[in-house]
């Protein structure tokens, strides 16, 4: 809604000449549906794909994401090439945990529009969801960095957390793979142990000294010939 202020000290007479826009208000009434923002309204569509979407909307707000996913279906389909009816789309599947839908709509969204705060962060939630926590991260830095607009002011708490979740299950593989790391090691220096053990007992008499085997690196006394 949009309020324009007389100035007071306009006078009278002259048809209204004193009379000057000194502010424009901008309010907000009410809140947008779950999960869109009033960067979401795009351009100007087709009467009968914009019913399709402003239908689609309706039934997101209402938890009918199956419904609200074939609206924009059709409305997708009445408008080819618009990025924000995908990104509406993958909303829906996101919400149904169809992950590979979600990244296909993000993906083709992003080919759109390369600057797409939404692409990326629903490409971001479909990676990390199917385990690519490395690209995922970084598809949520990019959406992230997008975002400072104030209108994605709804987004950024969305996004944060997304990343935060990428990057504790980067560190998590990170650190299981270390570990794994030193299981490996701790086997092979097990097993050379051992090796050492079977070879030195042998008897090969002669009053020679064993000597430090340069495979245990020298940390026991064995009789190994190598």
């Amino acid at each position: 809604r949009v309020e324009k202020k007389k100035n007071p000290g306009g006078g009278g007479g002259g048809g209204g000449r004193g009379e000057q826009a000194r502010t424009v208000c901008l309010r907000r009434r009410g809140r947008p549906p779950p999960g869109f923002s009033p960067a979401d309204n795009g351009p100007k569509l087709a009467p009968e794909a914009q019913r399709e979407r402003d239908r689609g909307k309706a039934l997101f707000s209402e938890g009918k994401w199956e419904e609200a996913a074939g609206a924009f279906s059709r409305a997708i389909a009445g408008a080819p090439g618009v990025h924000v009816l995908l990104t509406n789309r993958a909303l829906c599947n996101q919400r149904m945990e169809r992950w590979g839908d979600v990244e296909r709509d993000a993906r083709e969204a992003m080919s759109l529009c390369s600057s797409s705060v939404k692409a990326h962060y629903l490409l971001g939630k479909a990676l990390l969801e199917g385990g690519k926590h490395q690209e995922a991260r970084e598809a949520l830095l990019k959406s992230l960095s997008l975002s400072s607009s104030p209108e994605f002011k709804s987004y950024r708490l969305s996004i944060e957390e997304a990343l935060y979740m990428s990057r504790r299950k980067i560190f998590e593989k990170e650190e299981e793979e270390e570990e794994e790391k030193r299981e490996r090691l701790r086997m092979d220096l097990v097993n050379l142990a051992e090796r050492c053990e079977r070879e030195g007992g042998g008897g090969g008499g002669g009053g020679t000294r064993s000597r430090p085997c340069p495979t245990c690196t020298g940390r026991r006394w064995c009789g190994c010939r190598t």
